[in-house]
């Protein structure tokens, strides 16, 4: 990789009676590798200097201060300082006088200053050190004062081959596996078609192990693959990208670096939106995004499989060469975690069948999972199912709106596990997943009882009338926003009758793999669980099957934590 120096943009402020003083400073931050904005030098003959100015300090990082009793005194600087101080800069003031504080501008003393009254040429050097500094070792220069990505991340980000300039403004999220949204500044090299200031882009640290032999760019092949599909217009695009294996070199991290289709307009998550109480927004973000997907799947491809092979299939949606094998390890990771009884409930796949909270007798889906002949019957029953495109991971942060618009406008983001071949509703099923669980987390035992009904009543019901049944009052707000989600649900399932069948296996996969998540919490792994099973007995149902008897029937209850509260 060609390295190459990463500078700040440096905005120096200054009384023009101290040039001698700006001419040193800006000598030295240029011999540091930084690029410099000054008057005297960046102004251009015949320009309005005043718009020319405004300009320099939005292209800026970083202000620099250069404060003297002429620089206290001067209206100019005064007005670049309180500009900055509007755009949110970073301000760096160069106490080279002493000044009285009642003389100095407001925004000073909000700013990180330098006392070089003695030694400006030290002052110069402290003020060089306070700024990003630039590296030829990697690719792309970090700010990221609040300290959001850990060592790793900075490492690989570092290595970007066409950003030159990344500052972290916002955490958007972090995902149960640990991957990392970010929302970033992003600034990019000349000649790259890209924006030389810095634009809000979206930044994904993507955690994942690491199988020997697999292709180690796989999230960004699934990206590209998926924009040169009809669902690129509702898709940011990639514009750098770069993976790295850790030092146990099993685990991997790949940055990628997403442009915002509109810029210059904020966007909000389903998440926000659910979270912050706006429901009538949400549903119909929610609609919109049911539309896109059965857009996608226009044209729908059919594929006959045992439900057996279609559970398995669905669990890991990969369409590479390893998919075998990554089949395996997908379930055995399922295993690990249900099996645990840290973090799980010590589950055995030997157990057909689950007493939920002694009260609901349901089959096994682990069992189900790892144990063929457990199905009997239904082993020779192959069903018919429709393939087509995927997101693969369609959670709640990865749908975005504008915010403050009258028209629902869509974004989707982080296509690193899109499949172009496999079964359709199982974005559908994750949709209906995560918005159950971000608008009822199981943290009291009210809640718990709720979400008991729910699973029981979204099981047992394919089409959602206009009568809301009687589940409790946070179920009321989800019944209505999970009907897009099962209109789009019934609009296909009547094309086949088997295609049913199919959904609520989707549903059992999408619970199973909930619960193999890195960072579930043993209620939401337990809920996880609940979902499979209820979506298992009613596919089972479907079949004519009931599901197997066993003598050992394992008993799961809500786990009893600290964080779950009685009311």
């Amino acid at each position: 990789m060609t390295g190459f120096v990463l500078p700040s943009r440096i905005f120096v402020s200054y009384a023009t009676q101290h040039s001698e003083l700006a001419d040193r400073l800006v000598k030295a931050l240029r011999q540091a590798g930084h690029e410099v904005w000054r008057d005297r030098d960046s102004i251009r003959v015949a320009e309005d200097w005043r718009e020319e100015i405004q300009e320099g300090i939005r292209a800026a990082n970083v202000i620099v201060v250069i404060m003297t009793a002429k620089a206290a005194e001067s209206r100019m600087v005064r007005k670049e300082i309180n500009f900055a101080d509007e755009l949110g800069k970073k301000i760096i003031t160069l106490m080279a006088e002493d000044v009285p504080p009642a003389a100095l501008p407001f925004t000073v003393f909000d700013s990180q200053h330098i006392r070089c009254v003695d030694n400006f040429a030290d002052g110069i050097q402290q003020a060089i050190a306070l700024l990003p500094r630039p590296t030829s070792a990697g690719g792309c220069h970090i700010d990221d004062e609040g300290g959001l990505l850990d060592r790793n991340d900075r490492a690989i980000v570092s290595h970007f081959r066409k950003a030159s300039y990344i500052a972290v403004i916002e955490l958007i999220t972090v995902g149960k596996s640990g991957s990392k949204v970010c929302l970033v500044d992003a600034a990019f090299q000349p000649g790259d078609d890209m924006p030389s200031t810095p634009t809000p882009h979206w930044l994904k640290i993507h955690h994942s192990q690491h199988h020997p032999g697999t292709d180690i760019n796989q999230p960004v092949q699934r990206h590209e693959m998926a924009y040169q599909t009809s669902m690129q217009k509702y898709m940011p695009r990639l514009v750098d990208s770069v993976n790295s294996t850790l030092e146990n070199a099993s685990a991997m991290r790949i940055a990628l670096l997403y442009s915002f289709i509109d810029p210059s307009k904020d966007t909000i998550s389903l998440g926000e939106l659910l979270e912050n109480g706006y429901l009538g927004q949400a549903r119909n973000l929610i609609d919109r995004t049911c539309a896109a997907l059965l857009e996608w799947n226009q044209t729908i491809h059919t594929e006959r499989s045992s439900p057996h092979d279609l559970l398995v299939r669905c669990l890991h949606h990969s369409s590479g060469s390893d998919k075998n094998r990554r089949l395996e390890d997908d379930r055995a990771s399922v295993h690990a975690r249900l099996s645990s009884d840290e973090v799980g409930f010590g589950l055995s796949a030997e157990s057909t069948q689950i007493l939920f909270n002694e009260r609901d007798l349901l089959p096994n889906p682990l069992a189900y999972l790892q144990h063929v002949q457990i199905w009997e019957t239904a082993r020779k029953r192959n069903i018919t199912w429709p393939r087509g495109h995927i997101h693969g991971d369609l959670n709640v942060r990865n749908i975005l709106t504008f915010q403050d618009v009258d028209e629902i406008t869509l974004s989707l983001i982080d296509f690193d596990t899109y499949d172009p071949e496999t079964l359709i509703f199982l974005d559908l099923a994750y949709l209906e997943f995560g918005i159950i669980l971000q608008l009822c987390k199981p943290d009291t035992q009210a809640k718990q009882t709720e979400l008991e009904r729910l699973s029981t009543y979204l099981a047992e019901h394919l089409l959602l009338t206009e009568d809301v049944p009687n589940l409790g009052v946070i179920s009321v707000g989800i019944y209505q926003l999970l009907k897009p989600i099962r209109q789009r649900v019934d609009k296909l399932c009547r094309q086949h009758k088997d295609y049913v069948l199919a959904y609520w296996l989707a549903r059992t996969a999408c619970g199973l793999e909930m619960s193999r998540k890195t960072r579930v919490n043993k209620s939401e792994r337990f809920f996880a669980l609940l979902f499979a099973a209820h979506s298992l007995n009613t596919h089972l149902k479907g079949l004519k099957v009931e599901h197997k008897r066993s003598y050992d029937t394992y008993h799961v209850n809500w786990p009893e934590t600290d964080n779950v509260r009685s009311i």
